[in-house]
């Protein structure tokens, strides 16, 4: 399974971290954004347009490429995350739902303080209260292939987008 992770920029330690042991539990991560602002060298508001083209680039194909898009909602400001949740939503919406989660239809999972936005709480979205819970789940599912869904709805995590009434399989 793929999953990229995505959060405030002023949290990239905490998002690192669980990056990290996502890794351990088998998951692939699509884009270590975190690992590439190390390896820039610098902090992303020091990039050259060039340097912020590409990084951003990188943050869309990252996107693109998971069966999964978690955010750890942000405790603090972030312009980056909210627009990352978007463009999951647009991917996740982009085709019917019958079609099975895979390229460019995407699971898409939040973690934290839901009242940060009202986009945390769009339909056919998982949340969980807290970021370990959203962990735990992820690394549950680290080594399938691909996440189980509903071939009527595609829904994921045992949560059906209604009106759906069927089980994962």
């Amino acid at each position: 399974m793929k999953v990229y992770v995505a959060g405030a920029y002023t949290e990239r330690e905490m998002i690192a971290r669980y990056i990290a042991r996502l890794i351990a539990a088998g998951v692939e991560i699509t884009f270590d954004w975190p690992a590439n602002i190390v390896q820039a060298g610098k902090p992303d508001h020091e990039f050259t347009h060039e340097e912020r083209q590409l990084h951003s680039e990188k943050n869309i194909k990252g996107i693109e490429d998971a069966d999964v898009f978690w955010l750890l909602i942000p405790s603090g400001a972030s312009k980056g995350a909210w627009l990352e949740l978007g463009y999951a939503h647009a991917l996740m919406r982009w085709r019917p739902a019958s079609e099975p989660v895979g390229p460019h239809r995407i699971a898409v999972v939040v973690s934290g303080n839901a009242t940060a936005s009202n986009f945390t709480s769009m339909r056919g979205t998982i949340f969980f209260h807290d970021h370990e819970a959203a962990y735990a789940e992820l690394a549950a599912l680290g080594r399938l292939d691909s996440l189980p869904a509903c071939k009527e709805c595609g829904g994921t995590f045992g949560k059906h987008i209604e009106p759906c009434r069927r089980t994962v399989s």
